[in-house]
């Protein structure tokens, strides 16, 4: 058995907050996985000198209440959605669910 890359388990958490919405992420390991994904997004962005549109990210993710503001379904599909757009490419499919 092949085992998954992260982008394949990146991907399958994208699709899942972005399709299902966050909301549906109910339990904590779940809100997790999701606010460490928010951190690679910012690490990405960071990485291809994107400075001023993770400025915001950063000062949010340092907060105390992170996992409370990242429920917010509108930022997190922005969030989801500028990393995409940095990439400039899809996330494959994934074969495993959140």
């Amino acid at each position: 058995m092949s085992s998954l890359s992260y982008l394949d388990l990146s991907g399958n958490i994208v699709r899942s907050l972005t399709l299902n919405s966050f909301n549906r992420c109910r339990t904590l390991q779940h809100r997790k996985m999701a606010a460490n994904l928010l951190v690679d997004i910012e690490t990405v962005a960071i990485e291809k000198s994107d400075f001023y549109g993770t400025s915001r990210l950063t000062y949010l993710l340092r907060q105390e209440n992170a996992i409370e503001f990242i429920e917010s379904e509108a930022f997190i599909t922005n969030a989801l959605l500028r990393v995409l757009r940095l990439d400039g490419n899809q996330l494959r499919p994934s074969v495993i669910s959140a």
